[in-house]
C-alpha cells in the first residue's frame, strides 16, 4: 500500500582499476577527459600531462559512485557531463584566480626559481647573479648570497637550481660554475664555487651513507 525505496549499498571501487569506458575530447582540442572506472582526469594533449581531477570530496576523490561510462563537454567548453548508473553530474570550469605575491624590481628580475620539495621555500635567481631564498610567506627573504664569479646571466637555460629531497641542500648551477648551498633557518652558507669541464643539461640528488650527493 506504500512506496519503498531501497538505497543501493554501494561499495568503493578501487583506485587501481584503470579500465576506461568514456573520453571526450573538448571543441579546440587541446584537453581531452578520461574516466577510468570513478575517476575522471583531464589529460592536456600536447604534453600528457594530468591537468586537473573531477573529485568529489565524499567519495574519496572519486567522480561519481559507479563506474562512468559516458563524458560530453558541452559546445562552449565551459561544461563537462559525466553519466554513470543512473546518475548525471555537471562539472563546471571555473577561471584561475591570480594574485601576485611578490613584487620584484625590474632590477632584480629572476632568470630562474625552484620550490623546495616540501612547498615552503622558494629559490631565485637574478639576472645579476643573486640567490634570494624566500619562506612563506613569500616576501620574508630567509637568505641571499651573490653567486662570486658569475658572469650576469640573462636566460633560465644557463642556470639551473636543485633542492635536495629533504630541503636541506640546494644545488646551483650557472653555466660552467656549480655551488652547494646550505639551507638553515638563520640563512644560507655557501660552498666555494667548483669549476665543471662542461656546462652540464641536468642534475640530479642521490643517497649517500649519511646524506645526500
Amino acid at each position: 500500500d506504500r512506496a519503498v525505496v531501497v538505497e543501493p549499498a554501494w561499495k568503493p571501487i578501487s583506485s587501481e582499476w584503470k579500465s576506461s569506458f568514456a573520453v571526450a575530447l573538448d571543441s579546440e582540442g587541446g584537453t581531452v577527459a578520461v574516466a577510468r572506472a570513478n575517476r575522471v582526469s583531464l589529460i592536456e594533449l600536447a604534453t600528457g600531462l594530468t591537468v586537473g581531477r573531477l573529485e568529489d570530496a565524499s567519495l574519496d576523490g572519486a567522480s561519481q559512485r559507479d563506474v562512468v561510462g559516458a563524458l560530453a563537454f558541452s559546445p562552449d567548453d565551459q561544461w563537462l557531463a559525466s553519466a554513470g548508473f543512473r546518475e548525471v553530474r555537471l562539472w563546471q570550469r571555473r577561471p584561475v584566480a591570480v594574485a601576485p605575491l611578490v613584487s620584484i624590481p625590474a632590477k632584480s628580475s629572476w632568470v630562474a626559481a625552484s620550490f623546495s620539495p616540501d612547498g615552503t621555500a622558494v629559490a631565485s635567481v637574478t639576472a645579476l647573479g643573486v640567490l634570494e631564498v624566500r619562506s612563506n610567506p613569500w616576501p620574508r627573504v630567509l637568505g641571499t648570497g651573490s653567486l662570486k664569479g658569475s658572469s650576469p646571466v640573462t636566460s633560465l637555460s644557463t642556470v639551473r637550481l636543485g633542492w635536495s629531497p629533504d630541503g636541506r641542500w640546494l644545488a646551483v648551477v650557472s653555466g660552467r660554475e656549480w655551488w652547494n648551498v646550505s639551507i638553515t633557518k638563520t640563512g644560507l652558507s655557501f660552498s666555494k664555487a667548483m669549476a665543471l669541464p662542461v656546462e652540464p643539461t641536468g642534475m640530479a640528488w642521490v643517497p649517500g651513507e649519511d646524506q645526500w650527493w
